[in-house]
């Protein structure tokens, strides 16, 4: 059985640290660029789940912006969620514009780490994609007991010139020894250069909550949308417990 789209929003907050962009190159030697990428979701039985259109904005500072075009409420016309990484502050800050709402955290030490030293991608050369130089490495992630998945595997095609984003990524998510789902992710353009739009930009009605409120608020906001409403598989209170540890760190900065 494939997994629900009603998790969505949720894999924004749990998968955030999963998501970023860049692991490996100083943020000194960023390149700047735009990219825009599609991304397929399959079911167990090869059909499609559903289709993705991201974005990627990043700075000669290093800081990025990842745009999420999936939605709810007015996919024709598609007003992005964010996730915001900014190095000046030192802040990692999500959107989500049909509920107005900004949750913010620290970066951490460990997470700054990873745009300090200028060590190379790590992977086998793999050929070209899109004119860029990629390098192939593999990963296997066990899940926790409670999400009923086993583990899942992904292979990633990374760009070092492009500060080691994957342009392509695949990913098998596995359930009793089965593949569940696969989602195939790949850049389909890459623009160097500032980008022509400020996507760092916080606006300055957005309200700040935790996760779980932004989650409940969606939910209460929109019944009739499935995507929108609240999953068991995806609990609150951890995401919110570690919004609550981000909030003690920053008042002892």
């Amino acid at each position: 059985m494939a997994l629900s789209a009603s998790i969505g929003i949720c894999l924004i907050w749990a998968f955030a640290g999963r998501l970023s962009p860049r692991n490996a190159q100083a943020a000194t030697l960023a390149t700047p660029f735009t990219g825009s990428s599609t991304r397929v979701t399959l079911k167990q039985d090869g059909s499609l789940a559903h289709t993705e259109t991201r974005a990627l904005v990043v700075r000669a500072d290093g800081s990025s912006v990842e745009l999420f075009y999936r939605d709810p409420i007015n996919p024709a016309h598609p007003t992005p969620m964010r996730i915001i990484r900014n190095l000046q502050v030192q802040q990692s800050i999500h959107l989500v514009p049909f509920v107005k709402t900004k949750t913010t955290y620290p970066m951490t030490p460990a997470e700054l780490a990873g745009f300090q030293p200028p060590n190379p991608c790590s992977g086998q050369i793999s050929g070209t994609m899109l004119g860029y130089d990629v390098l192939r490495s593999s990963e296997s992630m066990p899940q926790r007991k409670e999400s009923g998945l086993d583990r899942i595997e992904s292979v990633r095609w990374r760009a070092p010139k492009l500060d080691c984003v994957p342009l392509r990524t695949e990913e098998r998510v596995f359930k009793d020894g089965q593949v569940v789902q696969t989602t195939v992710e790949s850049y389909i353009t890459v623009v160097e250069g500032v980008a022509d739009k400020d996507w760092f930009d916080v606006p300055a009605d957005y309200q700040e909550q935790t996760p779980g409120q932004v989650m409940t608020l969606a939910a209460q906001m929109y019944p009739d949308n499935v995507y929108l409403k609240l999953d068991p598989r995806c609990p609150l209170a951890p995401l919110d417990d570690v919004y609550a540890r981000s909030e003690r760190l920053k008042k002892t900065h």
